[in-house]
């Protein structure tokens, strides 16, 4: 027995120094760890932060540990308090999908109000329109998130995003990177079964009247009632109404059927119109035009008429047709006054003068911008480059130059046409199945020819001195 030991074996056991003690507790699922520092008595040794460490290691604490904390908690002696020195990495789930509409599915029929304040009761804004490449909604991925780990080093899984659940709808695609939906078509947008779709063509179940307003879509148009008094339709493409159209309004990009007919309408088209009866309405149609029956109309047609009903009656009003026409009965029997004019050069002629007169003046404006676009060019040579606001003016010279110059192609397309047209005139000729009466004047090219008598199956045609009547075989 040393001295020191015999000093201590002298000491009463209640006054034997104590070392300070360090109880560490890890918890069950190894996500934290805590330590609580008893303090030495008599004079004992402190605590140490290498036998905090030490008791970690020992309990397989090697991840997450404060290291800082533990320097604090030996430093400042910090006794009888339970404190945390280790910490876990808890994982980072991933976030789901997302998809956000850029259109509201829903569509709210409401007049529309100009700038003034003033409504149109008639225009709902029932149809939707979007071109191709329109976006329809973004979309964000799912994350995948980061996984965790726990104070043995142990990897704790996270939970991925999941993928929104969306299902393409008719005319619908995903952009390249596929963060975005859009349209892949021209169309009429709208939101059925958990999708939105565009459909090419916009259909009215029934009636087109106050519960639909007029319509107005650059694509088909499809009614399958009838287009009721005071509305309009009007198509960038065709339009074709199953019903009849009464004190109405059709415009169309194309053609125009309607199946019943029409009265007192109007109707152009750029392409063919066909219709069942046509009473009291004018009529303006770049190609050929096609009925039963035409009662008291104005009518210009670019192309033919055809009268095809039983009795194919054309009586009262006026008709303009620049190629030939083919009717049943011209006039009546009583003697409606009805001019039937074959190939008018008049109003071609007209129009051709005044088309050549606008491209003159496209001219104009071409060789005006081109103008400017050579001096600024000369400057960004002496420059080597433009001030912002010279840069901007060129930018403008050229989409006013190419602008110009769609319009004069398309000006100088009709003035072939129109001189197409004037061409055939030799070619044509009015032919009446039936029969033709008295008050009915036919007119071809310059000469007129006006019905004195009731005539059976003839064809009026142009011959060296003018009009000739012959028999229609």
């Amino acid at each position: 027995m040393n001295k020191n030991d015999q000093n201590h074996k002298d000491i009463p056991e209640e006054l034997l120094p104590i070392a300070a003690r360090a109880v560490v507790q890890v918890s069950p699922t190894y996500r934290e760890a805590t330590v609580t520092v008893y303090p030495p008595k008599n004079g004992g040794r402190d605590i140490t932060a290498n036998d905090i460490f030490l008791q970690l290691k020992e309990m397989n604490v090697d991840y997450g540990v404060l290291k800082m904390q533990v320097g604090k908690i030996v430093e400042n002696r910090m006794y009888s308090t339970q404190q945390v020195i280790a910490k876990w990495t808890p994982p980072e789930n991933g976030t789901d999908g997302k998809i956000r509409f850029l259109f509201p599915q829903t569509v709210e029929l409401k007049p529309a109000k100009d700038e003034k304040g003033n409504v149109d009761y008639k225009n709902l804004g029932i149809v939707r329109e979007i071109r191709k490449g329109t976006p329809i909604a973004e979309i964000t991925p799912p994350t995948t998130g980061t996984p965790g780990m726990d104070l043995r080093s142990r990897r704790i899984p996270q939970i991925p995003g999941r993928r929104i659940d969306y299902s393409l709808g008719k005319n619908t695609c995903y952009s390249e990177d596929g963060l975005q939906i859009l349209a892949n078509a021209d169309g009429h947008l709208y939101y059925a079964k958990n999708s939105f779709h565009i459909d090419t063509e916009f259909v009215v179940d029934g009636d087109v009247n106050a519960a639909t307003g007029n319509i107005h879509f650059f694509g088909d148009v499809i009614v399958k009632g009838d287009v009721t008094e005071g509305f309009t339709v009007v198509a960038g493409k065709d339009i074709r109404v199953s019903g009849a159209a009464v004190s109405a309004a059709l415009a169309a990009g194309g053609d125009i059927h309607v199946n019943k007919g029409c009265k007192n309408c109007n109707l152009s088209a750029n392409g063919d119109i066909q219709a069942g009866f046509l009473e009291h309405s004018k009529l303006v149609c770049k190609r050929n035009l096609t009925a039963q029956s035409l009662i008291h109309c104005e009518v210009f047609c670019e192309g033919s008429m055809e009268v095809r009903g039983p009795q194919g009656l054309v009586a009262g009003g006026n008709y303009t047709v620049m190629k030939s026409a083919e009717v049943g009965t011209a006039g009546s029997r009583s003697y409606t006054k009805t001019n039937i004019t074959i190939g008018s050069t008049a109003h071609l002629n007209n129009e051709m003068e005044q088309a050549k007169k606008t491209c003159e003046q496209l001219d104009a404006d071409i060789s005006k911008c081109q103008q400017i676009l050579d001096f600024l060019d000369y400057k960004r040579h002496q420059l080597g480059t433009l001030p912002e606001d010279k840069e901007l003016i060129y930018e403008n010279m050229i989409s006013t130059k190419q602008q110009r110059t769609d319009e004069k192609e398309t000006l100088l397309a009709r003035i072939a046409e129109i001189q197409n047209l004037l061409s055939e005139k030799q070619y044509l000729e009015l032919r009446c199945r039936r029969e033709v009466f008295p008050g009915v004047v036919v007119r071809i090219s310059d000469y007129v020819y006006t019905v004195e008598t009731s005539m059976k199956s003839v064809k009026f045609i142009l011959g060296e001195s003018g009009i000739e009547v012959r028999a229609n075989y």
